[in-house]
């Protein structure tokens, strides 16, 4: 994929963040880790890890969330 970025003159990292915002999008619509990896092309799980990307306002939510639940 890399190459086909340098051919048309884009840098290279454009490829990795596309690949982090698909993987994003994929967690936050609640596909499974397993299915990310399989989806990038990863051969072990770890290596998904740097295309996640969790933002401020999605840790505010689960924070939020989190606070919310009935410890009674």
């Amino acid at each position: 994929m890399t190459s086909l970025y340098r051919a048309v003159g884009l840098d290279a990292s454009y490829s990795h963040s596309g690949r982090r915002t698909f993987a994003s999008r994929l967690i936050a619509q609640g596909h499974s880790l397993d299915t990310i990896q399989l989806l990038l092309g990863h051969s072990e799980l770890d290596h998904v890890s740097p295309y996640l990307d969790v933002t401020v306002r999605e840790q505010r939510d689960e924070l939020s969330a989190f606070d919310q639940l009935d410890w009674d």
